[in-house]
């Protein structure tokens, strides 16, 4: 597997190209944050509906949550796109069990050491409406080897309004410092999924703010 080889250089260029491509593409980005304080470290569990999450998280980690953050990236994902490995993102190949296994330890590693670790736990990209959220087992892993780090999570929803360019809206949720289930964070997931939708329809962003 490869391992994340953060370089501060790469990071520094990946975040003026990142940001010009969102401001390009998007309208707004808007993000709602929970009444308790956010953890610097620990599990994030996000929903997975576009190739624009990667760089979404990115900018979330650098503006919002300041962890030392890195992320699960499918190991054809990185082949396709290597400088993500420079900027936090370490390889998984679900087809072999031998890089599956040495994935989730160098992941538990991380949140030992108290860095933040970011994860799709849908395992690839499904339509932004698909429901019920169905997450892989390495989130269940995680959890269960590492069960004091605290678990936050964090949906992104993608929205046409009244302009001409889309807006994104994220949502991070109240962190859990209790052990719940994988199948109760997707309860979890799917109940702020579904919340966000419903205040980005109502237009009840009052509580947003921009992020970029």
């Amino acid at each position: 597997m490869l391992q994340t080889d953060k370089k501060w250089w790469v990071e520094a260029g990946f975040r003026k190209v990142s940001r010009l491509l969102i401001r390009r593409e998007f309208r707004k980005v808007y993000v709602q944050l929970p009444e308790v304080p956010v953890p610097s470290y620990g599990l994030f569990l996000m929903n997975h509906s576009s190739w624009w999450d990667g760089l979404l998280v990115h900018l979330l980690n650098d503006k919002i949550l300041r962890t030392d953050g890195h992320i699960m990236i499918d190991q054809e994902g990185l082949d396709r796109f290597p400088v993500f490995r420079y900027v936090g993102g370490f390889s998984v190949d679900r087809s072999s069990l031998q890089h599956t296994k040495a994935s989730l330890s160098y992941a538990t590693e991380l949140l030992n050491d108290r860095k933040g670790v970011f994860l799709f736990p849908q395992g690839e990209e499904q339509h932004l409406e698909t429901r019920p959220l169905e997450f892989m087992k390495g989130a269940g892993v995680l959890m269960r080897r590492a069960p004091e780090v605290p678990v936050t999570p964090v949906v992104f929803f993608y929205s046409f309004g009244h302009h001409k360019k889309p807006e994104v809206y994220i949502r991070v949720g109240r962190p859990r410092y209790e052990p719940l289930s994988l199948q109760e964070w997707e309860t979890v997931l799917e109940q702020e999924l579904d919340g966000l939708k419903g205040k980005v329809i109502s237009e009840e962003i009052e509580t947003f703010e921009p992020l970029l």
